[in-house]
């Protein structure tokens, strides 16, 4: 009775993405505004030439299981388990996987406006396949734990003290390769 346990299955696919496109020119690179893949981009990447144009993938799959407990005879606990995958070629608005080659440091965290979709090329492995895989954010195992225990130190019956912990332990980030190519990592 004084205890519940769920678990829920999570899929969640990216429909649609709005980044800045880098698209090559005489002159350097121009932007497009849009959805890679799609659209103007699209149109201008086939009117260069290029056949295989990546689109924006980020798919998310977990399943949670959770138990948790009424505070009952001076005690409640909560554990949450989360197995989960985040895949895909898209990390998100700030690009958190992205680097500068320069200092080893993220290079923007301006939402939409990163290297993901600059150049044609940018979206493929250095042997030519698409780079869609695991991404960055990925934390595949996530275990979480809180709980609290009330009592009565000294005696009172008015005032108690409150012991509680709260702990997060997850695995780590995947490891990721980079090739410099014309001076964009990627």
């Amino acid at each position: 009775r004084s205890t519940i346990f769920t678990a829920r299955y999570l899929w969640r696919n990216l429909d649609e993405v709005i980044e800045d496109i880098g698209i090559p020119t005489s002159a350097g690179e121009a932007y497009v505004i849009g959805n890679p893949g799609s659209g103007l981009a699209a149109d201008v990447y086939k009117q260069l030439g290029y056949n295989k144009i990546p689109k924006a993938v980020r798919k998310y799959k977990a399943l949670q299981m959770e138990l948790d407990s009424r505070f009952v005879k001076n005690f409640y606990v909560n554990v949450n388990y989360t197995w989960s995958r985040l895949r895909g070629n898209y990390s998100g608005l700030a690009s958190p996987d992205e680097v500068s080659t320069a200092t080893g440091t993220a290079r923007t965290t301006t939402p939409n406006v990163n290297r993901d979709f600059d150049e044609p090329w940018v979206g493929f492995t250095a042997s030519g396949q698409e780079a869609i895989g695991i991404l960055p954010l990925d934390r595949t195992h996530v275990f979480k734990a809180s709980g609290t225990y009330s009592f009565d130190l000294w005696g009172s019956k008015t005032n108690t003290t409150d012991a509680t912990f709260f702990t997060t332990i997850q695995s780590g980030t995947p490891l990721t390769t980079f090739v410099n190519v014309f001076g964009i990592p990627i």
